[in-house]
């Protein structure tokens, strides 16, 4: 495991109004890292408030790429990688990016809360297995409810707005993204015993997070029920056709979007630029499908895991993506 700190001290940070950003490591490489990081900057934080230091703010951000830590997480590499970046940061990559525009006291509270946690690493104890699996059970339920939550928000607007068709669909989608966080929840549970070694409190919490996500599960089947609305997905052209093909990676490590330029040429690469402008997360989707690609999934199934992990995705632009990769052999496509 690593953790990424490079891009971490940069700024005096009133002026800015930064967030020290906690990257988490990506779903198709998941790991308890991110909650053990969040939790240790909650005690930082909590420490700087008992001494009367001013106030530190701090977010749990999903994965993004950017930095080194994208590389190591990248599942052909294999080592969960979290970054501690601050943003916006007015310096960063400048020539103005020097110690005197370094905050000591974010200096001091980012070493503090990277030690900590690369010693917890390094040093495992009963103590912290029995934390770090008490605060993954708590924040991962919370999230699955959370999510599962916004399920439920947008199908009862759509119930409300009588587009019952959109509301079935959702909630299909609802009990798809339910039963993907619960897998990513076991396997982020199951991270603790690479470090700890095997364990039958993780076995336990493996137990109630998976009868945590039936009970979330029961929640959307209660809402068909009372409103007389089936779960029900009738697959459109993207859909079916990303049903029926299987893509495989051809190469190791993270996709170079400026060797994809070069080999798709500019007039080809032109749309994704576009497209980059409109959608501050749309490189991030692409990675991830690409890190999902087992020669197992269908693309289908790659969209559906993305869609769990970042909400909103469009299937035709990673349709077009995936065609892309082909083109130049960068994937190879299975047809069922």
């Amino acid at each position: 495991m690593w953790i990424n700190t490079k891009d971490s001290f940069n700024t005096k940070l009133k002026p800015l109004r930064s967030i020290l950003k906690i990257v988490s490591t990506p779903n198709s490489n998941p790991s308890f890292l991110p909650y053990l990081a969040e939790h240790v900057v909650e005690a930082v934080s909590e420490m700087e408030k008992l001494s009367n230091a001013s106030s530190f703010r701090y977010r749990l951000t999903p994965y993004i790429d950017g930095s080194d830590h994208y590389i190591l997480s990248d599942p052909t590499v294999g080592i969960p990688c979290i970054a501690f970046i601050h943003w916006p940061d007015k310096y960063y990559h400048t020539d103005l990016d020097t110690v005197d525009n370094v905050d000591p006291k974010e200096l001091r509270r980012v070493g503090i809360a990277t030690s900590t946690v690369a010693l917890m690493l390094a040093s495992p104890s009963i103590s912290d297995l029995t934390l770090i699996i008490g605060e993954c059970l708590r924040r991962l339920t919370s999230e699955i409810s959370s999510k599962n939550q916004k399920t439920i928000g947008r199908v009862m607007r759509k119930i409300g707005r009588a587009a019952l068709n959109e509301a079935a669909r959702d909630l299909a989608l609802g009990f798809i993204k339910v039963n993907e966080y619960i897998n990513l929840a076991v396997e982020i549970l199951k991270s603790i015993c690479r470090v700890y070694g095997y364990s039958e409190d993780v076995d336990e919490a493996i137990r109630i997070v998976k009868d945590y996500g039936e009970y979330e599960a029961k929640r959307l089947e209660k809402l068909s029920i009372r409103h007389d609305v089936p779960a029900r997905i009738e697959y459109d052209n993207n859909e079916s056709k990303a049903r029926e093909i299987i893509p495989t990676r051809s190469f190791k490590a993270p996709l170079d979007f400026n060797m994809l330029r070069k080999l798709i040429g500019e007039n080809a690469y032109s749309k994704y630029i576009e497209m980059f402008e409109h959608s501050r997360n749309l490189k991030n989707i692409f990675n991830e499908v690409i890190n999902f690609m087992n020669g197992k999934r269908s693309l289908l199934e790659i969209y559906w895991k993305v869609l769990a992990e970042y909400e909103e995705a469009d299937l035709k632009q990673i349709l077009e993506f995936i065609e892309d990769l082909k083109e130049v052999s960068l994937i190879k496509i299975i047809k069922l």
